[in-house]
C-alpha cells in the first residue's frame, strides 16, 4: 500500500466528455482526401474530447450548459478536420451536435497535481 504525501483535492468543475457517433464519423470521412484513409470510431475514441463545466446540483444541467455552448464547440470538433469551414454543415444547431455526439457529464473532478492550472488561449 503506497501513502500520498497530501490529500487529494476535488476541483469546483464538472466535465463533460463528447462522444463521437456515426454521423459525425460519417461527416469526416466524406471530407476531400478521406476516402483513401478513413477514420474509425477506435480513432475518435482515442482522443475524445472534454470539457469543464461549472458545477451545477445534476448532471442534466452540466449537459444543457453544454447545450447553450454547442455552436462554439462544434466550431472546435469540425474545425480539428477542416480549418476551412467549407465542408462544414449548413446549419450547426443542437439538434445535429446531438445526432454527431453523445453528452457524458461527470460531477467529480480529482486533481491529483500540485500547483496551478495553466490556461491558454485554444480557438
Amino acid at each position: 500500500m503506497s501513502q500520498t504525501t497530501g490529500q487529494l483535492q476535488t476541483v469546483n468543475r464538472m466535465v463533460a466528455v463528447l462522444k463521437p457517433k456515426k454521423p459525425y464519423l460519417d461527416w469526416i470521412n466524406s471530407l476531400p482526401g478521406m476516402d483513401k484513409t478513413p477514420v474509425t470510431f477506435e480513432d475518435l475514441n482515442r482522443e475524445c474530447s472534454c470539457c469543464l463545466l461549472p458545477e451545477y446540483d445534476d448532471n442534466e444541467q452540466g449537459r444543457e450548459f453544454i447545450l447553450k455552448n454547442s455552436q462554439k464547440i462544434f466550431e472546435v470538433e469540425l474545425g480539428a478536420w477542416d480549418n476551412s469551414g467549407e465542408d462544414w454543415p449548413e446549419k450547426l444547431d443542437r439538434r445535429l451536435f446531438k445526432e454527431f455526439f453523445d453528452i457524458e457529464v461527470h460531477s467529480e473532478l480529482i486533481d491529483l497535481m500540485k500547483g496551478p492550472i495553466e490556461r491558454e488561449d485554444f480557438f
